[in-house]
């Protein structure tokens, strides 16, 4: 039965190959007389469903999406003189990182997103936290080595070579061509998080919404538009 079955499988591919072969001799036999109508419902025939759905990236895509990234954050000297500040500069912490402040950022970070090359998660850096503070039998071996990698890279300014690197993920998108995104290792979104929670000490003048938690383009204009129907009423 087994080998009856390979048999039809094997007629069946040989038979669809010679099928398709016709086919595309008639569609371009059509097509160079000027039948266009004929050409596409042979054409059709062949698609069980039609959709809008772009073609998968090729290997060219992702050739030129890697060139175009790295081109974007490549080393570059600076066009000219440093902008000028105006205003009185913050103070903001520069200190190494306590462990504490280390285990805030980690709560702060989402679950569920998708890893770097080395495919570590946040749920491990939660996960190594928790068993860091159990309270029968804490491991803190993994948890210790995390903040020990955190601290040295805020005390020398280094990070781990493997850190630099990102898988690169090509998204088709609707004109045919593909729009990459880099998906780079959880250690940069948890040393990002302590910056940003630093960061967040920064007092900004209220007519501004950028960088700023709960203040969008959305706030901006919903503001905007208060000011004209008041002035109006004024």
């Amino acid at each position: 039965v087994r080998r009856l079955s390979r048999s039809i499988h094997q007629s069946f591919r040989v038979d669809r190959k010679a099928r398709a072969a016709r086919a595309g001799a008639e569609i371009e036999t059509a097509l160079a007389a000027g039948h266009l109508q004929d050409s596409w419902k042979m054409m059709q025939a062949w698609y069980r469903e039609a959709g809008d759905r772009p073609q998968l990236p090729s290997q060219g895509d992702l050739d030129a999406v890697t060139l175009e990234r790295q081109d974007l954050y490549s080393r570059r000297q600076p066009p000219g003189e440093p902008i000028p500040v105006l205003v009185e500069p913050f103070n903001i912490s520069d200190a190494l990182p306590s462990e504490e402040e280390i285990a805030v950022a980690v709560g702060r970070l989402h679950r569920g997103k998708a890893p770097g090359p080395s495919a570590m998660r946040v749920d491990h850096f939660k996960k190594w936290y928790a068993e860091s503070v159990r309270e029968k039998e804490p491991d803190r071996t993994r948890w210790d080595a995390l903040v020990e990698l955190v601290q040295h890279c805020y005390s020398t300014g280094n990070l781990p070579q493997e850190a630099a690197w990102m898988t690169t993920v090509l998204l088709p998108i609707t004109d045919g061509g593909v729009r990459g995104i880099g998906l780079v290792e959880a250690l940069w979104k948890l040393l990002a998080a302590i910056i940003n929670a630093r960061l967040s000490t920064i007092t900004f003048h209220d007519s501004l919404h950028g960088f700023r938690a709960s203040r969008g383009t959305g706030t901006a204009i919903f503001e905007a538009k208060l000011f004209q129907q008041l002035a109006q009423i004024a």
